[in-house]
């Protein structure tokens, strides 16, 4: 389950990856027939039924046709450089960022940030001596499309860090004959060839084997709705059984009225038999996306996640285990429609609910992170607190991205004290 959030993208875009053709006709033949004049006005020939299963297929159609809203997160990605900073906790003096390495320096101390394997190490440094400070698992090994908010600590890979087209896993196109419309015409549901074909993608992401997917698909519950007066797309599919543990993923794609796109999907899983008795669990939201054109200028993508990460204290293992679930919610409000400024307010909660024989603690930790190119002053605004406590703060009037003439070299011995790190891990 490393790449949950990964999956739950891929879950997401499956609305997407229908072809132009559903209706039978490739895009050529269809310009044609409207060019020609062929085709006849909607009101003089279609039923309302036929007029429903082509709101169906429209709406799968822009969504295929949209650019995904997680690339609005490509104005804060590659090489950056923050500079003219006026006030710092840890007294930062510079940030540099090339490639998959940051670099910060401070009065007295060097840190280094490295991207690698699905991971960002962050290693600190103090006269020569390196110690390493922090493991975070990325969603994604994709360094390449790192922002500036992965980078201090606000994983964007999950909705950024993929290339949805290079995925190996392939969608049917939904077809009218899939479309049954009810009796009251308000609701029209999709076919269980086209659900079945959904449950064998999931499959995939969840690694299931050959005979695991074979018995998924005898043995699970599914739904494809779309709603007449929402014009929305739902869909779900669920399964309990002891051998493929409790399933359930929940996918949804609308145009609102105003013509904004809001969607989401969510995934629930949990496994006795692994010993994940805790249901992980995923969900990305696409809230008020507005497009210009195909392309996405601003509104809201939150990421929120549930774990079990319950672990052993104490000097002798197996005796004293505390029970931990992690709860992380992080919410990224974009405005993009100025590409020359654009800017973006980040805010992640994370929340450690812990229990120990009938006693429960609450840890919670908040990072938030405000970019903003069209500021004179201020351009870059971030605080890191635990406990209401602030731990860490800065701000500094100007961030520039864009490919460094510099390279950043990380000295062989944090190089070795990542190293050392990785093969210490269990």
């Amino acid at each position: 389950m490393k790449n949950l959030l990964s999956i739950l993208l891929l879950a997401c875009l499956l609305l997407s990856t229908a072809s132009c053709n559903n209706r039978g006709l490739s895009p050529s033949e269809s310009d044609t027939d409207k060019e020609n004049g062929s085709q006849t006005t909607e009101s003089e020939s279609v039923t309302e039924e036929e007029r429903i299963k082509n709101a169906v297929l429209d709406l799968i159609r822009e969504s295929e046709m949209r650019e995904d809203p997680g690339t609005m997160f490509a104005h804060f990605d590659g090489d950056f450089q923050i500079s003219n900073i006026t006030s710092s906790l840890l007294k930062v003096q510079s940030i540099k960022r090339k490639n998959a390495v940051m670099t910060v320096t401070t009065n007295s101390d060097s840190y280094y940030s490295v991207e690698a394997a699905g991971h960002l190490f962050v290693v600190s440094e103090y006269k020569g001596n390196p110690h390493m400070m922090s493991d975070l698992p990325l969603q994604a090994d994709a360094p390449q499309n790192s922002t500036v908010f992965t980078a201090f600590g606000m994983d964007t890979s999950a909705v950024y860090g993929l290339d949805a087209e290079e995925d190996p896993n392939e969608m049917i196109a939904l077809t009218e004959d899939m479309l049954t419309v009810s009796a009251d015409k308000q609701t029209c549901t999709v076919a269980k060839e086209y659900l079945d074909a959904m449950a064998t993608v999931l499959c995939e992401a969840l690694g299931y084997s050959k005979s695991k997917t074979e018995l998924f698909l005898k043995q699970y519950e599914g739904s494809g709705i779309y709603s007449a007066a929402e014009n929305k797309l739902s869909f779900e599919i669920k399964v309990n059984h002891s051998s493929l543990g409790n399933v359930l993923q929940t996918t949804s794609y609308c145009i609102d009225t105003e013509q904004r796109v809001q969607a989401e999907s969510r995934l629930e899983y949990s496994n006795s038999r692994q010993g994940i008795k805790t249901p992980i669990g995923a969900e990305v939201r696409y809230r008020d996306i507005v497009y210009q054109g195909n392309t996405p200028v601003s509104g809201k993508i939150d990421i929120r996640t549930t774990a079990d990460t319950s672990f052993y204290d104490g000097v002798y293992p197996d005796v004293v285990r505390i029970n931990q679930t992690q709860k992380t919610d992080a919410t990224f409000t974009l405005d993009c429609s100025n590409t020359a400024s654009p800017k973006c307010s980040a805010v992640k909660e994370i929340v450690w609910e812990e229990s120990f024989e009938g006693e429960s603690w609450t840890r919670k930790s908040l990072l938030k992170l405000d970019v903003d190119l069209g500021k004179t002053r201020d351009q870059v605004v971030y605080t890191k607190s635990s406990d209401g406590r602030v731990d860490d703060s800065l701000r500094a009037n100007k961030i520039t991205f864009g490919e460094l003439t510099f390279a950043l070299v990380v000295p062989q011995r944090v190089t070795d004290c990542i190293t050392d790190y990785i093969e210490s891990q269990p």
